[in-house]
């Protein structure tokens, strides 16, 4: 029984050595620090419980029980109640939006799978930081598709794309005043929507006019309060639509991202693009998969509360809402892999997040996490 107890404790202090060792590594890696040492130490608990939660899951998933595999992420020293704060799209309950109804055409065959990475027509993943944009970074990807898509002219190459808060400890989020501290929670409540939005548009400027330019997040940001949304606060996708309908949309090179809500800037003189109509997708899978495959990538709410983590593989949790939806994201294709149907949807969170930027969502499963209950898209003017 002596025995059993040493080695139990041996094994404890090994496993501590090993947590100490990842946290280390963990802070370098994101950028990570603290107010003080008591914060570090509540932060430190935080890390190693979510470190048994990916162990847990990763073992079923070695045992073939799980689809998707886990890994530690810039998130791993937040507690769940504090994801949820970070994820802001609000949209629970949300009626569809757009001018009507998208109807792809009839002699439309949807190919079997279809990746639009590989077609030129998705730029590299952005990291949205602390601020809750990722309603902004939505449209602009969409635009960005279509733009490419109709002329040879290339305004700004892919590779100037840069994260706007690589290092996105709390306390440079502090430093950025990208939200408010609320007692000890690190987040208030964050506007993530504006990445994705701009993702929309993006692709649309791809897609439609062969140009790739990328949009300015920012200025849908400082600019669109007047169509409901809030900066770091929140937004919608159909909003960000609206106002680059209403306005048009600068670059990222005029009008770079601060990762904070600001005076408007907009100079409708160096406007990139408007949009048209804004399409509604209907609410079933096979609707989306039409209309990926004969317009492009499509803007989409998500209940994203169990992502935080995600590694890899396709994501099929066993908990997740159609209805409660909390993150905007951008559909860019969709496959099969080990006999599972996946969206292959791209996220707002950093290429060192899930499968480098991306994350392959469980397709053909009752609308699992709300993939077709707001799905949205522009026409670009």
């Amino acid at each position: 029984m002596k025995v059993l107890v040493i080695f139990a404790l041996a094994l404890i202090a090994v496993q501590a050595a090993s947590d100490e060792e990842l946290w280390a590594q963990y802070k370098v890696d994101h950028g990570k620090t603290y107010r003080d040492i008591k914060e570090e130490q509540q932060r430190f608990a935080i890390f190693q419980s979510s470190l048994r939660t990916i162990e847990d899951h990763n073992a079923k998933y070695e045992n073939g029980e799980e689809s998707y595999f886990l890994k530690v992420t810039q998130f791993a020293d937040m507690t769940p109640e504090e994801f949820q704060e970070y994820l802001a799209l609000n949209a629970q309950s949300m009626p569809q939006v757009g001018d009507e109804v998208y109807e792809p055409e009839e002699s439309l065959q949807a190919p079997a799978s279809l990746d639009w990475r590989q077609k030129g027509a998705v730029l590299e993943v952005k990291n949205q930081g602390a601020c809750g944009s990722c309603w902004a970074f939505s449209t602009n990807i969409y635009v960005h598709h279509y733009l490419c898509l109709t002329n040879s002219y290339v305004t700004i190459d892919c590779a100037i794309l840069h994260s706007a808060l690589p290092g996105d400890s709390p306390n440079r989020w502090r430093q950025e005043n990208c939200y408010n501290i609320i007692s000890d929670r690190i987040l208030k409540s964050l506007h993530l929507p504006s990445y994705l939005q701009t993702g929309c548009l993006e692709g649309q400027l791809i897609i439609k006019r062969n140009k790739k330019v990328s949009l300015s997040e920012q200025n849908l940001m400082d600019c669109s309060g007047s169509y409901g949304n809030d900066g770091c606060d929140g937004g919608l996708m159909t909003s960000a639509f609206q106002y680059v309908h209403d306005n048009g949309i600068n670059s990222e090179a005029d009008y770079p991202y601060k990762g904070r809500k600001g005076s408007c800037k907009f100079n409708r003189n160096k406007s990139v693009t408007k949009v048209g109509k804004i399409y509604a997708v209907k609410k079933n899978e096979d609707a989306l998969k039409e209309v990926i495959a004969s317009v492009g990538p499509v803007s989409i709410g998500i209940d994203a509360s169990s992502l935080s983590f995600y590694g890899g593989g396709v994501f099929n949790p066993s908990s997740c809402s159609s209805i409660a939806l909390n993150h905007g994201v951008l559909a860019v294709g969709y496959g099969s892999a080990d006999g599972k149907d996946y969206w292959l949807v791209k996220n707002s969170w950093g290429p060192s997040w899930g499968e480098n930027g991306f994350v392959r969502m469980i397709r053909n499963h009752n609308n699992k996490c709300g993939i077709v209950s707001m799905a949205n898209f522009p026409d670009l003017a």
